[in-house]
């Protein structure tokens, strides 16, 4: 699976078998066309599914063969801001929405940022929110969380961490 420089509305696929093999025809709308300036944006692999985010929505690759894959909208109300924030753990995505950080696991979508730390995702007083798109994660399996690296308000770089305890929540 992999997204064309030229039209990143449109998830495509290999032919079977032929990893080198990218036809036009093996390619899904995701979402609604043009409906943001940067099309997809990550691709979330748990187990059993596959998840693509635009920065507008979050939808799910189902289907077993080319002749069955279909895209399904998991959620119009969130998406991915950038591909380097998604980390899956235990079959559990993790990743930055303009929101706040999603977890997308078999139970559904949840914002595990609600509560005391909403406002640092919505405001501009803790994070720069223009550079969203840069921001990037990680997994410490010893400490059992997820890090999230962004810019602080008026900066230009990724200069701060937050985390998230998966244990504690």
């Amino acid at each position: 699976w992999g997204v064309d420089r030229a039209d990143g509305d449109y998830a495509r696929y290999s032919e079977a078998g032929a990893m080198y093999a990218w036809p036009n025809t093996n390619s899904i709308l995701i979402g609604r066309a043009g409906s943001d300036g940067r099309g997809i944006t990550a691709f979330l692999a748990r187990r059993d599914a596959l998840g693509i985010g635009r920065r507008d929505s979050l939808h799910q690759i189902t289907g077993t063969s080319n002749s069955d894959f279909r895209s399904v909208v998991l959620s119009e109300n969130c998406g991915v801001e950038s591909q380097e924030t998604v980390v899956v753990y235990k079959d559990i995505a993790y990743f930055l929405s303009k929101d706040g950080v999603y977890q997308w696991s078999a139970e559904g979508i949840k914002c595990v940022s609600d509560g005391k730390v909403r406002s640092w995702f919505m405001t501009d007083t803790y994070f720069n929110r223009a550079r969203f798109q840069y921001a990037f994660a990680g997994i410490d399996p010893v400490t059992n969380t997820y890090r999230l690296f962004l810019a602080a308000a008026g900066s230009s770089s990724e200069n701060r961490w937050v985390e998230l305890d998966l244990g504690s929540g």
